[in-house]
């Protein structure tokens, strides 16, 4: 009996695999699930990575919440939970975070764990994967920076700092463009120059005060119209460098250092280039980070003034920034900070402007492709736009304190 069940059994299991029919279906459903695991890996490794990207924003962010709180003497774990809680993005799971922090004499270091559920890559059982991104962060600022502060001093910085200050120019100097030419500033107006003066004074005396260590930031004014001239070359001394600024000038229309005319963003750009001599880490003096802080209103006038207007392409004599001239500096890790000093449009029926008409139809149509130009120009993350003094002042400041988180963040 158990022969013959066992020889019926051996005809069907044969009658089953000779049989093809059905074999193209259960072949593309293997097969399927294969796809769909391939394609769920690229999709889940593709989440995973922009989520530990976000996850890193938030521990760098979150190490420098605990030092500064460290060097307040304040709570460092609150500082260090609260500002995660702050900036946690929708990706990351609170639920499945694990935060660690590490404090040491000079450091505070934030390690985060989190756990991402994948969606496609469950088809082959594989339901989450493992997110871990460190970051440390000095207790205190121990890089030494040079700073090389690039500022654009032509006729354009010379209108008035407000809509204020421009009508007051209209109404006592019968000018609101350029009024450097007829005095403007003894109107009692406040002209961009002016603000663009304390602004930077008063980022000296901000650097000064974050100085931890002797001679850890030096600072270089180099002002620029068609030509860049040093006014004070690269010195530790920041009480001189305070000092030197208030000698900024605009362009007075005669014999000038700086050559009279037009603005030359590009040129200033490439003898920027060739006046910082070298940069490093920031670990010691001779390997100190260099950083280009670059302030203009982005627009390159290619015209000059010698006794006459002339122009070397008179029919395109304004233009907004060839962005590719900042890439030399770039390209040797030097630190790119972009200030745009918004530039204002301006039309022959307003009051006192006595520009040429051309000019101003140049300098409208350029204007719309002034930002993206020096948005470019900057290193990541570190373009800022300004127009009136505050704005300007306060953008100032604000690339002071990028800067000091970045050279503080230990990677």
């Amino acid at each position: 009996m158990s022969y013959v069940i066992l020889r019926l059994m051996a005809q069907h299991l044969k009658t089953f695999f000779d049989n093809t029919k059905g074999n193209v279906a259960i072949i593309f459903a293997i097969v399927l699930v294969l796809i769909i695991g391939v394609s769920g890996a690229a999709v889940d490794y593709s989440n995973l990575n922009k989520s530990r990207a976000d996850a890193q924003n938030m521990a760098d962010a979150a190490a420098l919440a605990g030092s500064k709180a460290k060097a307040a003497d304040e709570d460092v774990e609150k500082a260090v939970l609260d500002s995660i809680a702050a900036n946690r993005t929708s990706g990351l799971y609170f639920k499945s975070e694990e935060v660690k922090i590490t404090q040491t004499a000079h450091a505070v270091k934030v390690d985060y764990y989190n756990v991402m559920p994948t969606t496609l890559m469950n088809v082959v059982g594989i339901h989450e994967m493992q997110l871990s991104v460190t970051s440390t962060v000095s207790a205190s600022q121990e890089k030494y920076v040079d700073f090389y502060l690039l500022l654009d001093v032509s006729g354009s910085m010379g209108i008035g700092a407000t809509a204020a200050d421009r009508a007051i120019l209209a109404s006592t100097q019968n000018c609101v463009f350029a009024c450097h030419t007829t005095g403007g500033g003894s109107s009692g107006a406040t002209l961009r120059i002016d603000a663009l003066k304390t602004a930077t004074k008063n980022l000296i005396n901000t650097v000064s005060e974050n100085q931890t260590g002797m001679n850890h930031f030096r600072f270089g004014i180099y002002p620029f119209v068609r030509e860049m001239v040093p006014l004070f070359n690269l010195s530790s001394d920041l009480n001189s460098a305070r000092n030197a600024v208030d000698s900024l000038s605009t362009d007075a229309m005669t014999p000038y250092p700086y050559g009279s005319g037009g603005t030359m963003l590009e040129t200033a750009l490439q003898q920027m280039n060739s006046a910082v001599y070298s940069t490093g880490d920031g670990s010691s003096p001779s390997e100190a980070m260099s950083v280009v802080i670059f302030v203009t209103d982005g627009l390159t006038d290619d015209q000059t003034f010698n006794g006459s207007w002339s122009s070397p392409n008179p029919n395109n004599r304004i233009h907004a920034l060839n962005s590719a001239a900042c890439s030399p500096i770039k390209s040797r890790n030097i630190l790119m900070m972009v200030l745009n000093v918004e530039y204002q449009y301006m039309d022959l029926s307003m009051p006192g402007v006595i520009e040429d008409g051309t000019q101003l139809i140049q300098t409208n149509a350029a204007l719309p492709f002034v930002a993206p130009a020096l948005q470019a120009c900057a290193s990541q993350g570190l373009y800022f736009r300004a127009d009136v003094p505050s704005e300007i002042n306060h953008a100032m400041q604000s690339m002071f304190a990028h800067l000091l988180d970045r050279v503080r963040i230990i990677k």
